[in-house]
């Protein structure tokens, strides 16, 4: 899942997080998690 913005002077923000899992197939199921920030400007 993720959300994001541009901006009209150029720059742009955004935000995602995922979730990777083994789909319970296998016990322990921790799974993992992982957000990123991401910023750039367009030029």
């Amino acid at each position: 899942m993720g959300v994001g913005y541009v901006f009209n002077n150029g720059w742009e923000a955004g935000l995602k997080i995922q979730h990777f899992s083994n789909g319970a197939i296998k016990k322990p199921n921790p799974g993992v998690n992982v957000a990123t920030v991401k910023v750039g400007y367009h030029f």
